[in-house]
């Protein structure tokens, strides 16, 4: 029984065997169906594809061309207007070239007419300036021998008068060498009244003695001169030096040669004592005395014996 069942399950083994090898052969005649049809398919989209891209190019193709002939007409039609404008201009040109000429030759014909009104007037202009020209030359050379006259007569009259000055300066020097004792004695008198009141005038500034202010704190004093002290200053420096007249004659060298010591003795002074030339003061004489009161005075005592001199030195000239 068993032997039976073993050969029925072989059996049926087998069949069933047999029958999967039919269906697989069957599913793969199928499958190699159906892939060849698919193949063919894609072969025949493939052509239709490519007839049809070269279909398209053949019209992009024939467009462009239809295109370009389009442009070209267009083009040509452009140029036909333009051609059509400039040929007018160019008329237009050519007709105000004519008038131009027209005109041009209108005005040289009147320039030629009245060229010779012109000329004719500026002859006449040209002979009344050159006349003028004459005239003015012959004054300029009057007046040329006029003024070379008159230099020749002033300088003979110069010369004249300067031999005249030089004999009276000559006659003055003799006169002066011959009395020579006459004109010292009132210089020395002179000099004995100038010094011995400023020698008083300087003992007393010395020996002023002012009062100090009541302030705690010392005051500090500018060390630069302002406006007014500036002009005391140029004063004094100005009457310490001799005046220098601007023309002298020969009587004037000989009255300041001998009013020199005179001079050169009164502006003869300390160094020390000069306040006008000491731009600052120390401590104790600012304590002292106040700033520019000194000065002041000394510089007064200057322009007082300075005007005296000038004073005497007139005198003696009108002696």
């Amino acid at each position: 029984m068993s032997l039976d069942v073993a050969r029925l399950l072989e059996e049926e083994r087998t069949g069933a065997e047999a029958e999967r090898q039919k269906f697989l052969s069957q599913i793969i005649a199928l499958y190699d169906l159906s892939l060849q049809q698919r193949w063919d398919r894609l072969q025949g989209n493939y052509g239709t594809i490519c007839s049809d891209i070269s279909r398209s190019g053949n019209l992009i193709e024939e467009i462009a061309r239809d295109s370009r002939i389009d442009e070209c007409i267009t083009r040509q039609k452009q140029f036909d207007v333009e051609l059509v404008g400039l040929r007018d201009q160019l008329e237009v040109l050519q007709q105000a070239v004519v008038s131009a000429n027209q005109d041009l030759q209108r005005t040289m014909d009147a320039h030629e007419k009245g060229i010779g009104g012109q000329m004719d007037l500026w002859a006449q202009k040209l002979g009344k300036t050159q006349s003028q020209n004459n005239k003015l030359h012959d004054a300029y050379i009057d007046n040329l021998n006029t003024l070379e006259s008159t230099m020749h007569q002033s300088y003979s009259t110069m010369s004249e008068q300067l031999g005249t000055v030089v004999e009276s300066a000559g006659k003055f020097q003799n006169d002066m060498s011959l009395h020579p004792d006459t004109l010292k004695q009132p210089i020395a008198t002179l000099e004995n009244e100038i010094c011995e009141p400023l020698s008083h005038l300087r003992a007393s500034i010395r020996g002023c003695s002012l009062p100090t202010t009541a302030s705690l704190r010392q005051p500090n004093y500018p060390t630069t001169f302002s406006r007014h002290d500036a002009l005391h200053y140029r004063v004094s420096s100005r009457g310490k030096d001799s005046p220098e007249a601007p023309s002298k004659s020969p009587m004037d060298q000989s009255n300041a040669e001998d009013s020199a010591p005179l001079t050169s003795s009164v502006n003869k002074r300390p160094r020390e004592q000069d306040f006008c030339e000491r731009p600052e003061a120390t401590r104790s004489e600012q304590g002292r005395t106040p700033y520019g009161i000194a000065e002041n005075l000394v510089e007064q005592a200057c322009l007082e014996v300075a005007s005296d001199s000038h004073q005497t030195r007139l005198k003696r000239r009108r002696l």
